[in-house]
């Protein structure tokens, strides 16, 4: 699993506010039943490792418009992966 050290957030400048939308939206599958408690810090690590995540963390962000895009992509993309697989 990666490693989020001082490094990897100076290296990925948004992957912070990646992980604060990964988690909120792990809390709410949680809340729901759909996830197990201690299975939420396994994909908050599992996530920011996806490409598809990790491709928006490169750039920083300079504006609220960009959090709140970040946000939503990753809130809708976490929704859309856990219909696909269910259960991680």
């Amino acid at each position: 699993m990666r490693d989020v050290s001082p490094d990897f957030l100076k290296k990925y400048p948004s992957a912070s506010i990646l992980i604060n939308s990964i988690n909120e939206e792990m809390v709410r599958l949680f809340l729901q039943g759909k996830i197990q408690f201690t299975s939420i810090i396994y994909n908050i690590l599992n996530l920011i490792k996806d490409k598809k995540i990790i491709k928006y963390a490169i750039h920083p962000t300079n504006n609220l418009k960009q959090i709140y895009f970040l946000d939503n992509y990753v809130k809708s993309y976490i929704k859309t992966k856990f219909i696909q697989f269910k259960k991680w």
